[in-house]
């Protein structure tokens, strides 16, 4: 990392690259864990796998100085000691490793650091626990999705029905609009007005 970048863009840019690749394992070494830890402190929005801190420490730069962040984090991570041999730890890397939650490394294969048992044992476990919650997360939207779906079609049945007793009540309604009604009763001055025209004309 170049030390004439003042520390937030370069936590920014490492956020950047971490936003567009979810579930990476992040491998921070010297001062450049300092930068990790401050952005993963404040960007917890952040998918992160886990993390592999080599020698952990300060950043120093024409910026000022950048003290390790010992806010605890919220996924799996591996301490390397500045001793490759992982026999010397300082009395420092021992609090971060409590303080981040982190597993000591111990010592440090020939093939590298991403080769030790430590590492490999965690990577698995943390497949694994990202696999389940993946397969619990599924199972959640298709609960969401069934409930939905059945809601919708509740909807649905319950438009309908209101539907058909409103058709039933128009149904009705034609029926006794459209029904022969009995013919009305003659009433008394009619009958005496045909009466009265019959004598005239008959005169």
């Amino acid at each position: 990392m170049d030390p004439w970048h003042a520390p937030d863009d370069l936590a920014a840019d490492i956020a950047d690259w971490l936003q567009a690749h979810p579930w990476a394992w992040v491998i921070a070494k010297g001062a450049g864990a300092a930068i990790f830890l401050h952005m993963a402190a404040h960007r917890l929005d952040l998918r992160i796998a886990g993390a592999v801190l080599i020698a952990p420490q300060d950043w120093l730069s024409v910026h000022g100085r950048l003290a390790l962040c010992d806010a605890p984090l919220a996924f799996p991570a591996v301490l390397f000691p500045a001793d490759p041999k992982g026999q010397v730890v300082s009395l420092r890397e021992r609090h971060l490793a409590v303080s981040l939650n982190a597993v000591a490394g111990g010592v440090v294969p020939k093939r590298g650091h991403m080769a030790s048992a430590t590492v490999q044992d965690l990577v698995q476990a943390r497949d694994k626990q990202l696999q389940a919650a993946s397969l619990d997360e599924a199972a959640a939207n298709s609960a969401s999705d069934f409930r939905s779906s059945t809601a919708a079609m509740a909807s649905r049945t319950s438009s309908m029905m209101r539907l058909r007793r409103w058709a039933e009540s128009l149904l009705t309604s034609l029926r006794i609009i459209c029904s022969p009604t009995p013919r009305r009763q003659k009433s008394g001055w009619t009958a005496k007005f045909k009466m009265c025209s019959r004598f005239l004309c008959s005169s």
